[in-house]
């Protein structure tokens, strides 16, 4: 009986000692992609700055993975895609747009590379209009929303 009971407490220490490996892997990568500004038509002020990372997704696993949105913590909220970021495909230094709902598929012992843009809101405080006042300008002389403000490397 006690032979028993050995193979038994050996079999659970095994099984519960079995170490689960990771079948995807995730690691953000320097981007040369613009950070931009967008200006408010409403308030002729800064509103938001938009700064890219690049995320790569490995799939290590043997058989295909997929996902649908990323989460991104933004000032303590955890919020799904679309909210405080976008999602691109790099295509030959294009950027193409990516759906949040739209089912991406990561083939087994392959990675994907997506560029991702954090969305960041502007205080109206003085300080942060003073920062940007220069940037102001410029977009109100050039009549656009957008500006390319530089790169995050």
């Amino acid at each position: 009986m006690s032979n028993y009971l050995k193979i038994i407490f050996l079999f659970l220490f095994i099984a519960c000692g079995k170490i689960k490996k990771e079948t995807v892997k995730i690691a953000l990568q320097e981007t040369n992609f613009p950070v931009y500004a967008i200006l408010s038509n409403d308030t002729n002020r800064i509103v938001r700055v938009c700064f890219p990372k690049e995320i790569k997704i490995e799939n290590i696993s043997s058989s295909e993975k997929s996902f649908i949105k990323i989460n991104y913590k933004y000032n303590s909220i955890s919020t799904p895609i679309g909210n405080f970021i976008k999602l691109y495909k790099n295509k030959n230094e294009v950027l193409e747009k990516i759906s949040n709902n739209k089912k991406k598929n990561i083939l087994s012992k392959k990675a994907e590379k997506y560029i991702l843009y954090t969305v960041h809101y502007i205080d109206e405080s003085t300080f942060f209009t003073n920062q940007f006042q220069s940037y102001n300008e410029k977009l109100l002389a050039e009549h656009k929303d957008t500006l390319h403000i530089g790169t995050v490397s």
